[in-house]
């Protein structure tokens, strides 16, 4: 087994000494090339200058030539892509309605709305005291008709008393909604699909927007 084994190195060794002595290094135009009888690649023809070495130059340009192509392609079309995107979502912003787009360049609330009673006054919350020009636009929105009242105070008997009304939107179903709390739902930025949905359930169920 020894022998064997002392054998086969020996026949290795010798080999790669005739590799390395048949092996030749040879220029080409894309760096120095270490080529041997052993491999069967005839290099010496493709780096003479004949006929072989052109048209080997030829298919290599050519391949070159369709890579670089097929790469311009493909960042023409990620190009076109991230475009594709940034329009998308351009027209996809322009479905969120605002205020004003809504509603105009007046005034949606009442600014300062004020109550009062046993002695003492407070301010209201805005959200609750459209203007009747903003109440009118939800009517439409809506299908209703506007109308005031004083929703918060307006308990029989009452002592406390609101100094301005709210105007109300009456459906069809005789239901009151507060004018001011729909028109807020267009000042979150809530995509209009969103809204449609929103306005939709209070046409049904005749409550306030919250």
């Amino acid at each position: 087994m020894i022998s064997s084994v002392s054998n086969s190195t020996a026949a290795a060794d010798q080999t790669q000494s005739a590799a390395a002595q048949s092996s030749t290094v040879y220029e080409t135009p894309f760096g120095d090339v270490l080529a041997s009888e052993i491999t069967g690649i005839d290099l010496a023809a493709w780096v003479s200058g004949g006929t072989s070495s052109t048209a080997s130059t030829d298919t290599l340009k050519s391949t070159h030539t369709i890579t670089s192509t097929t790469a311009s392609t493909a960042t023409d079309s990620t190009s076109a892509g991230t475009s594709s995107s940034s329009t998308a979502s351009s027209d996809s912003g322009s479905g969120v309605p605002t205020l004003e787009s809504v509603f105009g360049s007046s005034d949606v609330w009442l600014s300062d709305p004020t109550g009062s009673g046993e002695g003492f006054s407070w301010d209201y919350n805005p959200i609750y005291f459209a203007t009747e020009q903003t109440a009118e636009t939800v009517a439409q929105i809506l299908g209703g008709t506007v109308v005031a009242t004083d929703a918060i105070t307006g308990a029989a008997g009452s002592p406390l008393q609101q100094n301005q009304a709210n105007y109300m939107v009456q459906l069809s179903s005789g239901a009151e909604v507060n004018a001011g709390l729909v028109a807020d739902l267009y000042n979150h930025g809530y995509p209009q699909s969103y809204i449609d949905q929103e306005l939709s359930e209070i046409k049904q169920q005749g409550v306030s927007a919250s």
